[in-house]
């Protein structure tokens, strides 16, 4: 006896399923993780001022920040233990960035706050 296996989706159903699954990651024209194209100097401080701003402490970025990735990773100072080992020092947990186009604008969204800014006068291409 022989069973035959038949499918009652149509094969364009399939298909369509297929794309969306598939080929739906970023579409044309919407948001898109970037990097910074040449970034010139007054945009690497407004970087640096949202950065610092984003996390209420004064950082320094290094000048290729963003450059060649759209995730930007600030690691937490150390701060003292509260303990009786008063050499030791505990780290916090990094904060991450992403440099998004939208638009033909730059933006620069905070993770962990969800906040966003626009980087202007920034250069950025699609990753």
């Amino acid at each position: 006896m022989k069973i035959a296996a038949t499918s009652t989706a149509p094969k364009g159903l399939c298909l369509i399923a297929v794309w969306l699954l598939t080929g739906c990651q970023h579409l044309p024209g919407g948001p898109q993780p970037a990097r910074l194209v040449s970034p010139e100097q007054s945009v690497q401080q407004a970087l640096q001022e949202r950065v610092s701003s984003a996390l209420g402490t004064p950082v320094v970025l290094s000048p290729r920040a963003l450059t060649e990735t759209s995730r930007l990773i600030v690691e937490a100072p150390p701060s003292p233990r509260t303990s009786e080992q008063n050499k030791a020092f505990k780290l916090g947990r990094p904060d991450h960035f992403t440099l998004w186009k939208k638009k033909q604008q730059c933006w620069l969204r905070h993770e962990k706050s969800g906040r966003e800014w626009v980087l202007a006068n920034a250069r950025c291409a699609p990753k």
